[in-house]
């Protein structure tokens, strides 16, 4: 992720389709993120978790 007011690098977001079972689940998205701790409470992690839980359900036909 880069913040679009400065171009700073502030973390690596994902998200995966997981096939394999875990935990007794299988076939579901999984939402991943890592921001550098400058960055914690500021509501990037929560913006990142909301463009993706849209793009799964409006871009990509939802789970």
């Amino acid at each position: 992720m880069i913040n679009k007011n400065t171009g700073e690098f502030i973390g690596w977001t994902g998200l995966q389709f997981v096939t394999e079972s875990i935990n007794s689940h299988k076939n579901f998205y999984d939402l991943g993120y890592r921001l550098l701790k400058k960055f914690w409470g500021q509501g990037f992690a929560t913006e990142s978790a909301f463009a993706s839980i849209d793009y799964v359900f409006n871009k990509i036909g939802g789970i």
